[in-house]
């Protein structure tokens, strides 16, 4: 009888290489430990949000966390067919890519789509969000061309009386009206985060 051999993808040939002439409970008892064992579904290793019950007795369940389901698509747009993930409540279930150190998270909240970032499997902080709308934030800083927009620059009050100026010729605007452009321009920017107090 031949020494017993691993087998990396499951039950084949090898399994039933060494099969006794007579009735060997030994062999039998490490066939069923080495090879039997190992291809029952309830032996085996659970991941991440998923569980699996079952008793010698009776048949295993394999269930996870939230449900997988078919979508598909929407009809007024092509090539939306998708599986999702899909569990009870607000939250809609998500998907995380994990490199051993960091994960980046997407999930659904409310219809808000979410993009987050952790560590270690832990937490993911929202860095980006996008409204059933449309309107998207970010957390953080966004970088053009490769480089990272610099901190924004404070010390500004909120002028008052300011206009927005029309079209004028520079050489002959008068100082005042000038003064009405550059107090607007400051409220703008400060409006859209550009400048700060």
């Amino acid at each position: 009888m031949g020494p017993n051999l691993s087998v990396p993808q499951g039950l084949n040939s090898t399994a039933v290489r060494s099969i006794p002439q007579g009735w060997d409970p030994q062999w039998f008892s490490r066939f069923i430990t080495n090879y039997l064992q190992k291809a029952d579904y309830r032996n085996a290793t659970a991941g991440p949000g998923i569980s699996i019950t079952g008793t010698v007795q009776s048949g295993g369940t394999i269930s996870c966390t939230g449900s997988f389901v078919g979508n598909s698509g929407d009809p007024t747009v092509t090539g939306t067919a998708s599986i999702a993930v899909q569990v009870s409540g607000t939250y809609g279930g998500g998907i995380q890519l994990v490199d051993g150190t960091y994960n980046w998270t997407i999930w659904d909240t409310s219809g808000t789509l979410n993009i987050g970032s952790g560590t270690s499997l832990g937490d993911s902080t929202k860095r980006v969000t996008v409204s059933p709308g449309g309107n998207v934030t970010v957390t953080g800083s966004l970088g053009i061309n490769g480089s990272s927009p610099p901190s924004q620059p404070t010390g500004y009050g909120t002028p008052t009386g300011g206009a927005h100026q029309g079209s004028f010729a520079a050489g002959t605007i008068t100082f005042g009206n000038l003064a009405k452009c550059v107090a607007q321009l400051i409220v703008d920017l400060k409006t859209y985060g550009l400048l700060g107090a």
